[in-house]
């Protein structure tokens, strides 16, 4: 019987920390969407995961820089978050600020070791998504810490490629200023001044003649 009634408090336990643990995650997830550094710092003292992953591989970290919480984010990279967490598609906290612009959480992010190369499920690198965006100053922002430009997606899609798709005519001439090949092809067979037609940016397409692309 004490064999037992030991196994069952054994089991027990273990069942109660990890209920512990999830509810723990939950609320620290919720206290960085929140951006209630209070709670986070309180949360993460009595023993929650600075790393723990939440529902579509999310970490707090990566809830923080979604919703811009630049105070949380220092937080958690203080107390030892990893700046290349990747949730379920593999995007990195980088990759979402790159993405809606949020230079200040990109740089912090670099300054704590992000790379700023990392590429999501579909080969997309920080880069792509903020020249997506049309976001100059953030695109400038990765080239300084060493982006490439012609990276390419899994469809040999280029930073540039997007942004003469999208029409998106602030970033292009950050990228051609680094360099950019303006004659790379994707699998689709366009290139850059072809996305540009297709989106009859009258702008881009002059830029991109300019810049040697051929007609």
């Amino acid at each position: 019987m004490r064999f037992i009634r030991d196994a069952f408090i054994a089991v027990w336990f273990i069942h109660s920390c990890a209920w512990s643990s999830d509810r723990l995650t939950v609320e620290l997830l919720e206290a960085a969407q929140a951006g209630d550094n209070a709670r986070v710092q309180n949360l993460l003292d009595v023993g929650a995961n600075v790393n723990a992953k939440g529902k579509g591989g999310m970490t707090p970290l990566l809830v923080a820089v979604t919703n811009n919480h630049a105070d949380t984010v220092k937080l958690l990279l203080d107390k030892g978050a990893i700046a290349d967490a990747r949730g379920d598609r593999k995007a990195t906290p980088l990759f979402l600020a790159a993405r809606e612009g949020h230079d200040s959480l990109a740089l912090a992010l670099i300054a704590a070791g992000a790379d700023v190369n990392t590429s999501d499920i579909d080969g997309w690198t920080p880069l792509l998504r903020a020249a997506r965006g049309n976001h100059a100053t953030t695109v400038r922002l990765l080239l300084d810490h060493g982006a490439n430009v012609d990276h390419e997606t899994s469809s040999n899609y280029t930073a540039l490629m997007s942004a003469a798709r999208w029409g998106c005519a602030d970033v292009v001439p950050v990228l051609l200023a680094a360099k950019a090949n303006v004659s790379l092809i994707g699998k689709d067979g366009r290139t850059a001044l072809a996305w540009a037609k297709e989106s009859k940016a009258q702008i881009i397409i002059d830029a991109l003649v300019n810049a040697g692309a051929k007609r």
